[in-house]
């Protein structure tokens, strides 16, 4: 019975040992860096992460350890007597081998790891090192043993002698080869005036990350935090460490040279070198590219050193992160003058953010401002200590930086830009459910309705329904307490946070009551001062892949909770269940004490009689049998039995029938072992209706310890069941369509699978995209378009089976399960069969719509056996059957259905993933390209044959390939259609191109130069923005002289959007011309509308001009075309002198063409125009001049 009171006491205690650990946690934090050698520049970051006090920032005590020679680095920090290390590549090898190591940043992006010879040892290549004497240390060798593998020799093909690191040893003859680092020991032989050799890994094709700051997944895991802290700091110690050698160098030589081993020569020769390793004015500091583990994985495996790259998952650090976010040079600016950015957060918004009883910011939105800030490196200043009002009044104050989680509305966009929103969520309406349900907004007109202050929806409620009477709360819980004692009609919010609130306060008389139609859009938002922070925010959201979003939402949005009532409502009520307890208590008395202590009974008698009357709590008393001896009025009034009818009856009279018989002896079995029993039972009351009750047992025993009676206590919490399972319909369903959303598709894919595998069957997942449904939502409205969803949503159900799942992923996509299948053709039917429900007209508005849908579908077991196809339906190896991989397949077949011209269905298969493999390879190869300056621009001369005179030149992308040597356009801008990529290197060509002009313009050489663009960078939203800005970085350059010259199909794909960009880059004088003119649709109406400078008649025609009669036609036709609609005219594919002398006598006098000049490497360009002159055959009169 001292229960309740034992529990608020131990409570108290840990809430005052929590003060104690929140008091403790303001101390720093001790960790210890090893370093991988001695001390020396080389870690010269870490040094001022220390001394300039960025760790102290970040509240950590660091330590920085010498590595003791012959003990391994990175067993310290496995062993957790470090928590940080740097190391070199046996990091990777020993991931692979299933240590869990990650690495966090991979300071060096070239190994400094090289073989030392003598000048005049005639050893300067690997190959010479067969049958030498070779002083090694075997520990972290990858690169060496790599450059071995790629020269064909064996490390049996010379003597190995353990390095003694004293490069005296090569001096005097001990070895004829040395391991040794660029960054140490080089010095020592330049200051003694001895030539040597230098056999370097990367003049041999291998280029391997070193320096590596790394970690554990045990640290990640328990200190997650700290980890992004102490990163944080060591980031920005390098950068302070490379821009203050010198401070540094004095640094190391006076806190860092234990036995004055250094010297300052020596450190300015390895900062130096240091800084060629690190390339901080080309590479990120620290960048870490997973695809060079990658394939550095794949040399260990070449080597031998390991048989899987299975481990390699996970190697790097918020890996999602490295993906390039093309941050502009403004971007960059931005954040290099703001390494702290102010972050407004509602400090009482769970479960989106909160501020939680220890101080920390926590939450949904906390977690991807922890990404965002993981992704930037510089540190976001969280405002913990303000109200959500006070908040958004210094955000339009330019108080704060940024706002963490906001909706957009009219007001706030006056002082906020704000991302895309990273999640939404219904705003529901929540009364008292003793008021019946509400429904609607317009029930509310004339009503209270109270909600949180500054919250989004004041604003609209104030413009959309100013009937309703706004009582406004300092937050949620404040107004959720109107609402349940009667101070308000209803709270209109958030259905998470409301839901989390509800049950941690324990309101059970309030439950949902309705949905408003407006919606949550969580967005963040950065000040009107700081625009450039709104478009490095929205970069940062949309690098953050979809699984991590989903894991992130998965986490807080999920609103399961354990069964029966939280432990903060069982306290709630502690003191109201004091009073039967009470009565608990004096009721034994009276059994025990009835003889000697009569008169006190009779008043405790009268004191549990009061108690026993007026509690809310059912109270039931039963003899040692079971049998019902009394009952009070709140049992009544729960159950409906009076107390004359269940007199002398079992208790079991209340039975649902929802319990086995298992439930009910474990329960007795517990009240016999521990003298009490509490749960959540569901019993039937006396007219039949089902009902939830917590129950509470407790057996009452004599001093002899022998049971005489049972008392039970229960509470009516049907009402807050209800609302739990409303609240999970919420969580688990499309509010929109009523279907399965991702969350329950995921458990109900894992289900699925594992029947399938039971019943040796197979199972087909569809991954359904509508076709056409944008333009009608655009035309017809939001309303019409969710109306359409549902309907085909419910079509769509119709046609599957009955064990058969639909989800809606979102948007207009679904995703369906069909199980039980013996073979691929037994789903054929079925897909048909959807393909025809869906596209049956729909009445929408009094019109009549349709759309048709594209599948993809995927099978299992089929598409998870290997390249060998050794799986069977029994026998599948468990991970490939994740259900991402089959939505993968699911997802890349729909896509070519989409390519197959949509209304029909693919099924996915090995061969297509293999070539959608190789073209996301070949993807990233060109991107690398790109990264690495790989290309470059050729220049084909354009001339006017009348005058004999080079006019212009045509920017010709070349790929100079390392391997392959010049690659041709033809080989690999086919594989960018449709791909960002295209955007990037037309972005680069273009910015290339100017580069060349403003270097001619400066040499006297004024050409028109033109450029090729893909329609995909001509349609961005920004294309016109960032043409302006390239031309201001080539101030020098004519806009005049620039020509942009589009194709002619791709023109014509969207003709509105495309005429209007062509006069909006023509306000800014460039030129454009219509390529390849005669090969699309040529029609005059699109003629009309593109206000193009100049038609290029493809080089098709010309070049079979003098031979093909159709040919010469289609020439002279787009001539007369070109000249009735006053466009210049010129002609490709000239390449001779006769098609030349032709054309002129058609009217068309510019040219270019093998004939005149192939395109040639820039620098060429200038002299070949110089030495230039026309064929004295096209001097000829032009058709139209005067005779």
């Amino acid at each position: 019975m001292l229960m309740p009171l034992f529990r608020l006491a131990i409570l108290l205690c840990l809430a005052l040992c929590s003060s104690s650990l929140s008091a403790e946690s303001a101390l720093p934090e001790k960790v210890s860096l090893q370093l991988k050698w001695l001390h020396s520049f080389q870690f010269a970051g870490y040094y001022a992460a220390k001394e300039k006090g960025y760790y102290a920032e970040e509240n950590l005590d660091v330590t920085i350890r010498e590595r003791i020679p012959g003990i391994s680095n990175i067993e310290q920090v496995l062993k957790d007597e470090s928590q940080y290390g740097v190391a070199d590549t046996g990091l990777l090898e020993q991931r692979l081998d299933g240590k869990p190591l990650v690495v966090l940043a991979s300071i060096f992006q070239h190994s400094p790891l090289v073989y030392l010879t003598l000048k005049d040892s005639g050893i300067d290549s690997p190959y010479e090192l067969r049958g030498k004497r070779v002083m090694e240390d075997s520990y972290d060798n990858a690169p060496l043993l790599a450059m071995l593998y790629e020269a064909g020799i064996s490390t049996n093909e010379f003597t190995h002698l353990e390095n003694t690191f004293n490069p005296d040893d090569l001096i005097n003859g001990k070895t004829d080869a040395m391991v040794s680092y660029l960054t140490d020991q080089v010095d020592y032989f330049k200051k003694k005036g001895i030539e040597i050799n230098i056999i370097n890994p990367r003049n041999y094709g291998v280029d391997f990350l070193s320096d590596n700051l790394f970690t554990t997944e045990q640290e990640i895991d328990r200190h997650p935090e700290r980890v992004r802290r102490f990163l944080r700091a060591s980031l920005k110690g390098w950068d302070y460490a490379l821009k203050h050698q010198d401070e540094l160098i004095r640094i190391i030589l006076d806190k860092y040279n234990p036995e004055n081993r250094l010297s300052a020569d020596h450190l300015r020769f390895e900062a130096q070198v240091t800084v060629k390793m690190i390339l901080p004015e080309t590479v990120t500091i620290g960048h870490t590219d997973i695809k060079r583990f990658q394939r550095m994985a794949d040399t260990y495996r070449q080597l031998g050193l390991i048989s899987s790259t299975d481990h390699l998952d996970g190697f790097v650090y918020g890996q999602e992160k490295q993906n390039k976010l093309n941050f502009t040079l403004a971007e960059k600016a931005w954040l290099q003058a703001h390494p702290v950015i102010r972050v407004g957060v509602d400090r009482d918004f769970a479960p989106y953010e909160w501020i939680d009883a220890e101080g920390n910011y926590v939450g949904l939105s906390a977690d991807y401002i922890a990404l965002v800030e993981q992704r930037l490196g510089v540190k976001l200043e969280i405002v913990k200590d303000k109200s959500w009002a006070e908040i958004l009044e210094m955000a339009q104050r330019n108080q704060l930086d940024m706002l963490s989680n906001a909706n957009k509305t009219p007001e706030r966009e006056l002082y906020l830009n704000f991302t895309e929103a990273y999640l939404s969520t219904p705003a529901i309406i929540i009364s008292d459910s003793n008021n019946g349900f509400i429904g609607t907004l317009d029930h509310l007109d004339g009503k209270q309705v109270t909600l949180e202050k500054s919250y989004f929806m004041q604003e609209l409620l104030m413009h959309d329904h100013p009937e309703i009477r706004l009582i406004l709360a300092d937050d949620v819980r404040d107004a959720l307490s109107m609402v349940s004692s009667g101070k308000a009609d209803a709270y209109i919010g958030d259905a998470a946070s409301a839901n989390y609130v509800i049950k941690r306060e324990g309101m059970l008389n309030l439950g949902f009551s309705g949905d408003t139609h407006y919606k949550s859009w969580h967005r963040m938002a950065a000040t009107k001062a700081n625009p450039e922070l709104a478009s490095i925010l929205a970069k940062a959201l949309a690098n953050i892949p979809e699984a991590e979003k989903q894991t992130i939402q998965n986490r807080w949005m999920s609103l399961r909770y354990e069964p029966g009532i939280k432990t903060e409502t069982v306290l709630l009520y502690a003191a109201a269940a004091l009073l039967p307890l009470a009565f608990i208590v004096i009721w034994n008395v009276r059994l025990q004490r009835e003889i000697r202590k009569r008169k006190q009974v009779e008043e405790a008698q009268r004191m549990a009689s009061s108690v026993f009357a007026s509690t809310q709590e059912g109270i039931l008393i039963t003899d040692a049998q079971r049998n019902i001896i009394d009952s009070n009025p709140a049992f009544t009034s729960i159950t409906g039995y009076s107390r004359d009818e269940v007199l002398g009856a079992k208790p079991s009279l209340l039975k649902s029938g929802l319990h086995d018989v298992h439930f009910y002896e474990n329960m007795w079995k517990t009240i016999k072992q521990q003298g009490y029993w509490r749960g959540e039972v569901w019993n039937r009351k006396k007219g039949g209706e089902i009902f939830a009750e917590w129950l509470t047992i407790s057996a009452v025993a004599d001093e002899q310890k022998k049971i005489t009676h049972y008392i039970g206590t229960s509470s009516d919490i049907t009402q807050l069941k209800e609302q739990e399972r409303k609240l999970e319909l919420i969580a688990h369903y499309d509010p929109l369509t009523g279907v399965p959303n991702r969350l329950l598709l995921a458990d109900r894919m894992h289900l699925a699978l594992a029947q399938t595998r039971r019943d040796n069957c197979s199972m087909a997942v569809g991954y359904l995209d509508l076709d056409g449904f944008k333009p009608i939502n655009d035309r017809l409205g939001h309303a019409a378009g969710d109306q359409l969803l549902i309907e085909i949503a419910r079509r769509i159900k119709n046609a599957l089976r009955e064990g058969d799942t639909i989800a809606r992923l979102g948007g207009d996509e679904f995703v369906f399960l069909l199980l039980g299948l013996e073979m691929v053709e037994d789903c054929e039917m079925t897909l048909h069969r959807l393909l025809e429900v869906i596209s049956a007209p729909v009445t929408l508005n009094n019109q009549t719509v349709s759309v048709s849908a594209s599948i993809g579908i995927s099978i299992f077991p089929d598409d998870c056996k290997d390249a060998e196809g050794r799986a069977t339906k029994g026998g599948i190896a468990e991970d490939n059957t994740d259900p991402d991989t089959l939505l993968r397949h699911a997802d890349q077949a729909m896509y070519q259905a989409k390519q197959a011209g949509k209304n029909c269905f693919h099924i996915y298969n090995l061969e297509l993933d293999r070539q959608l493999h190789e073209h996301r390879e070949a993807l990233n190869r060109i991107g690398q390209a790109l990264e690495k300056e790989e290309f470059e621009l050729f220049f084909q001369p354009k001339i006017d044959m009348q005058q004999g005179v080079v006019f212009g030149a045509e920017a010709l992308i070349r790929w100079r390939h390392p391997e392959r040597g010049l690659v041709m356009p033809g080989d690999f801008l086919p594989l960018l259609e449709h791909h960002e990529l295209a955007t990037k290197l037309d972005a680069w060509v273009i910015d290339k191109a100017l580069e060349h002009m403003e270097n001619w313009h400066n040499q006297g050489l004024h050409l028109q130069i033109s450029v090729n663009i893909s329609a995909r960078s001509l349609q961005t939203d920004d294309f016109v923005l960032q043409l302006y800005y390239a031309f201001e970085r080539y101030p020098a350059t004519k806009p005049a002289y620039f020509e942009l010259e589009i194709l002619e199909n791709q023109a014509i794909s969207d003709l509105s959007l495309t005429s209007r960009i062509i006069k909006d880059c023509q306000a800014l004088g460039v030129q454009f011309a219509l390529d390849d003119f005669g090969t699309g649709y040529s029609s005059l109406n699109y003629l009309r509308h593109l206000a193009v400078e100049t038609l290029k008649i493809d080089q098709t025609f010309v070049r079979d001009m003098l031979v093909d009669e159709d040919d010469l036609a289609i020439v002279h036709g787009v001539i007369g075309l070109a000249e009735s609609f006053r466009r210049e005219i010129i002609a490709e594919g000239v390449e001779s002198i006769e098609h030349g002398i032709a054309l002129l006598h058609m009217g068309c006098h510019l040219a270019q063409g093998y004939g005149i000049a192939k395109p040639m490497p820039a620098p060429e360009l200038a002299a070949w125009v110089q030495a230039w002159q026309a064929p004295k055959e096209w001097k000829i009169p032009h058709p139209s001049a005067p005779v």
